[in-house]
């Protein structure tokens, strides 16, 4: 079993290759083997062989399935007639009914705003662009949950919509959308909890609302999961078991469980909690025992082995080792025993045993701890059941006597979450440390010399003092933003960042940004440096600027020049309180050792074209003798006015994504850098260009790309040597 467990986790982890798999199922199938006490017949062997051979190809046209969409419709323009399949809250998956007149079966998802009847027909002009895979730690990646899937993805934004014909809004008024009518009903301040916790729907929760959910580890409650299947079997099958059989109430509780599933669609944690309630289900209709640890095993295998992809995708992840725990780590926990409440000791066990399970994933997703989980669940599991049993009775008859105890409800599991959201965020050298501390002590305490306990101690010392003088004093993270500009400057406690990236509808800051500053251990920016007002370069700052502190915002002074949209972002943040400063040449920012110069704009400079590339902040890093030069998307015509501001750097960013109309050969010449960065991500526009990489092996200045190495990353130690590391590759 443990062998299946850890199959399972590496190969979560592990990118799509499908040789990767073929030792992991003949792993799981000689763990099972091994654990019927070889009982197996050979037959049953051969047969077990012959289905892993299936997969593998099966897996194999999967891969060509992903790559065939992509290649084909990714960065193309096309006309592609669409119907909407399925609402998942704030998007939705549309079918391709053909695409350039040609007839196809893959689906994509259609993020928006408007209310879309199932069965409505669009008609869509434009690219299916193919999900970011963000390169930098921490990051959540859109790329590893939909690849599995085979889905693309459109916006608003991507190309021309146009409705051919609306939906049948039947279908959705006798379930879906009756339901959230009949919701609807309840005070207002508490629908959009009793919509996730029924329908998993949370587009109507607000940030904050979802922000303290997710905190105290309670937002799965809004995520229809097994949770949700297993209590309505439940329920139904506690009402039923004193008026019917018990076979026919198995029967019909099963049965309601699977119908509440397919209502909510079949995701990797409802399917397995459905076919192991299935099996439960059978072993009681047959007299069989029943083995909690036996069901995961065969829902875990059959899953995998329906679609192997489906280890990629974070509900399956998170679903099975939840289980896990409350398999195999709930039943250790018997100094929860001496509870005299045994309800309070079993939710105590299980709510234990799953953060232990989960906490690998916890920490790789969101690189922290949720220290008041479980005193969160304490609180709100015992009710649960009576709230969606009362939720499901209330769509059925909406009565204001029902609606007074779910509103209750409701501002309870609310305010629990605001009062018990609180993570510990660390680090990964922090865990490392923490780790090394517990090591430290169980050795010593295993140690029974005394003097060799003084010399492990002392050994175990050096060795971490000799880490810590070895860490870098300065960080320079150039992140993975797709296309756009981010790069991060720490240096003792400070965190400088330079541009936030952006991408219409591709929510950087939440997705991408956020979640690596937490892997960084980043709590606040003390300065945010915004070379120009184009979205690839700021849009994620709006996104940001709620969930983690900023202190300083520093801008070019060209503000004739600012669009309307950076305006309105500059009021919302004026209104925080956050300090802004407009920067020309020759200011500078001085922290300790390091200096970060001000070369371009000049004041009062207006460029004749390319007005906002071109008035791009560019400024000039030095620590101990270590040049960098940030250059936003100045152009020629800015380079030009730059040339006698120039001075040899070790590491160039390369402006405008390596388009060739920016590091001409006079710039090049000047700034001879060794190393050069480049920030971009999937294209139209041919970036980075030739022209410009040729420029730069014909002079042999090495070159790295964030969409090819994912997050780089220069050190500089105190003495002024750096080295230059990749997160991608």
């Amino acid at each position: 079993m443990l062998l299946l467990i850890i199959s399972i986790i590496v190969a979560a982890f592990l990118p799509f290759l499908p040789f990767i798999y073929l030792p992991i199922f003949s792993l799981i199938i000689l763990c099972l083997y091994i654990k019927l006490d070889f009982k197996i017949s050979t037959i049953k062997i051969v047969i077990a062989l012959l289905l892993i051979i299936f997969v593998y190809f099966t897996s194999l046209g999967h891969k060509q399935q992903v790559d065939y969409l992509f290649k084909v419709v990714q960065h193309q323009q096309g006309e592609y007639l669409l119907k909407v399949t399925e609402n998942n809250g704030h998007y939705y998956t549309l079918n391709i009914i053909s695409s350039n007149n040609r007839k196809t079966k893959d689906s994509i998802l259609f993020f928006t705003q408007q209310e879309l009847p199932i069965n409505t027909i669009l008609l869509y002009k434009g690219d299916i662009r193919r999900f970011n895979q963000y390169k930098n730690p921490g990051s959540f990646s859109p790329y590893n949950i939909y690849r599995w899937r085979n889905y693309g993805y459109i916006t608003e934004n991507s190309g021309n919509i146009a409705i051919i014909q609306f939906g049948d809004k039947a279908r959705d008024r006798e379930i879906n959308s009756l339901i959230n009518k009949r919701l609807e009903g309840l005070a207002q301040e508490v629908v959009p909890l009793a919509k996730g916790v029924l329908l998993g729907q949370r587009r109507e929760l607000t940030t904050e609302q979802v922000i303290n959910l997710n905190q105290a580890g309670l937002l799965h409650i809004t995520a229809v999961s097994g949770l949700h299947v297993g209590i309505i079997y439940l329920i139904v099958h506690t009402i039923l078991k004193n008026l019917f059989s018990k076979k026919m109430s198995l029967i019909i509780a099963f049965t309601t469980a699977f119908a509440f599933t397919g209502i909510v669609g079949f995701k990797p944690s409802t399917l397995r909690a459905i076919i192991m309630l299935g099996i439960y289900s059978f072993a009681q209709i047959q007299g069989y025992p029943y083995s909690l640890k036996r069901a995961l095993e065969i829902t875990a295998l059959v899953n995998i082995l329906y679609y192997p992809l489906v280890v990629l995708d974070p509900g399956f992840q998170f679903s099975y080792l939840a289980v896990w725990g409350i398999a195999y780590i709930a039943p250790k926990l018997t100094f929860l025993d001496k509870i005299p409440n045994s309800y309070i000791s079993s939710i105590l066990k299980i709510t234990i045993a799953v953060q232990v399970a989960i906490f690998p994933l916890n920490y790789y997703y969101n690189k922290g701890i949720p220290l008041l989980t479980p005193m969160a669940n304490l609180l709100v599991a015992p009710i649960l059941p009576l709230y969606l049993g009362n939720l499901i009775f209330y769509t059925l008859f909406p009565w204001r006597i029902i609606a007074i105890p779910l509103e209750i409800i409701s501002y309870y599991i609310l305010n629990v979450s605001e009062i018990t959201g609180y993570w510990l965020h660390i680090s990964e050298i922090m865990l490392i440390f923490i780790l090394f501390l517990l090591l430290c002590g169980f050795t010593i305490y295993k140690l029974k010399n005394y003097k060799f306990k003084c010399l492990v101690v002392i050994l175990l010392s050096a060795i971490l003092l000799i880490v810590i003088f070895q860490q870098p004093t300065v960080k320079i993270h150039f992140l993975d933003v797709g296309q756009g500009d981010c790069a991060l400057i720490q240096y003792r406690g400070y965190n400088i960042l330079v541009d936030t990236g952006g991408i219409m509808g591709a929510n950087i800051g939440k997705n991408v940004l956020l979640p690596t500053f937490n892997y960084l251990g980043v709590k606040k920016i003390d300065y945010l440096f915004i070379t120009h007002p184009h979205y690839d370069h700021m849009g994620a700052l709006e996104e940001i600027v709620d969930y983690i502190k900023i202190n300083n915002i520093l801008i070019p002074d060209n503000r004739e020049m600012y669009t309307t949209t950076f305006l309105n972002v500059l009021e919302r943040i004026l209104e925080k309180g956050i300090s802004m400063q407009k920067l020309k040449r020759g200011d500078s920012l001085i922290l300790g050792n390091i200096t970060k110069q001000v070369l371009h704009p000049p004041e009062n400079y207006y460029p004749s074209q390319s007005v906002l590339n071109n008035i791009s902040l560019v400024t000039l890093l030095d620590y101990k003798g270590v040049k960098v030069l940030f250059t936003g998307d100045i152009e020629g015509e800015g380079e030009s006015i730059l040339l006698d501001q120039l001075v040899p750097v070790d590491i160039l960013k390369v402006a405008h994504h390596g388009s060739n109309t920016s590091t001409g050969e006079l710039f090049l010449s000047i700034s001879t850098p060794k190393y050069a960065i480049i920030s971009v991500g999937p294209n139209r526009y041919g970036h980075p260009s030739n022209e410009v990489l040729q420029r730069l092996l014909d002079r042999n200045i090495i070159y790295y790309t964030t969409q090819r190495d994912g997050m780089i990353t220069v050190k500089i130690k105190r003495n002024g040597q750096y080295r230059i590391a990749t997160y991608g590759r």
